[in-house]
C-alpha cells in the first residue's frame, strides 16, 4: 500500500467516462486506485431534485407530503424537537404506522433515513408522526432525488 495514500489523487477524465490516476510518487496497488476511483464515481451521482421543509407535527398525529418525481429517491428526517418517525407508502399518499398502511419506516430517536428505490410506484406518499411521548415534534424534511443510470439501488 501506498505509505502516503492522502498524495494519490484521482481526476475526472471526461463527464461519465471514468477517473485516471494522476500519480503519488510511490508504488501504490492498482486495486487502491480503482477502489478510491469508485468511491468518487459513487459520490459523483448527480442530484436531480433537493427539497427541504420545515415543519412540525403534534402528539400522535400525521404529516403529509407527497412525491411523484422519478428515481431513486433518499429522504432525510432531521428532529429539531421532539421525537418525529418516518413512515413511507408506495403509490399511497397517506401512509400510517399500521403495517398495511406503509412500505418502509424509519422510527429511531434521531435522524432518520429511508433510501427508496427508482422502482417504486409514484407518488411516494410521505408520513411523519408526531410520536406521543412529546406534546410536538419539529423537524426539517429533505429528499434528495436522482434519476440518473448510475445509481445503484434500483
Amino acid at each position: 500500500f501506498c505509505p502516503r495514500i492522502d498524495a494519490c489523487m484521482l481526476s475526472k477524465v471526461m463527464p461519465n467516462m471514468g477517473y485516471s490516476w494522476i500519480g503519488c510518487g510511490h508504488r501504490c496497488r492498482r486495486a487502491v486506485c480503482v477502489f478510491l476511483a469508485l468511491i468518487l464515481h459513487i459520490t459523483d451521482a448527480t442530484v436531480v431534485f433537493h427539497e427541504r421543509v420545515t415543519g412540525s407535527v403534534g402528539s400522535g398525529n400525521f404529516s403529509y407530503y407527497a412525491l411523484s418525481t422519478e428515481g431513486a429517491t433518499t429522504v432525510f428526517l432531521h428532529p429539531l424537537l421532539g421525537d418525529p418517525d418516518l413512515y413511507i407508502g408506495e403509490g399511497d399518499t397517506q401512509p400510517t404506522y399500521d403495517l398495511s398502511k406503509h412500505k418502509l419506516q424509519s422510527t429511531t430517536c434521531g435522524l432518520e433515513r429511508i433510501d427508496i428505490p427508482r422502482s417504486f410506484k409514484r407518488p411516494i406518499g410521505i408520513g411523519i408522526y408526531g410520536h406521543p411521548s412529546h406534546e410536538v415534534s419539529v423537524y426539517e424534511l429533505e429528499v434528495q432525488v436522482d434519476n440518473s443510470r448510475d445509481t445503484f439501488f434500483d
